[in-house]
């Protein structure tokens, strides 16, 4: 479908065909704003806590980091 036919479509529909298209747009764009805010949240969080000790043991030492890691 082209964008033309997008928009006479719309235009076609009914005020309450409308409206209730609009309000599901809209609940889609507030529900994919929270999870990508959810997402950011939990990345920075991640960099903030993460324990990067551990990866230079493993990075130096492979065979030593990896006994610690089976222990």
């Amino acid at each position: 479908m082209t964008k033309s036919q997008l928009l006479q479509t719309y235009k076609r529909m009914s005020v309450d065909e409308r409206r209730a298209l609009n309000r599901w747009a809209n609940a889609n764009a507030v529900f994919g704003s929270i999870v990508a805010a959810a997402l950011i949240t939990m990345a920075v969080m991640g960099s903030w806590f993460s324990d990067t000790g551990s990866v230079n043991v493993m990075v130096s030492q492979p065979e030593q980091g990896l006994a610690r890691g089976l222990r």
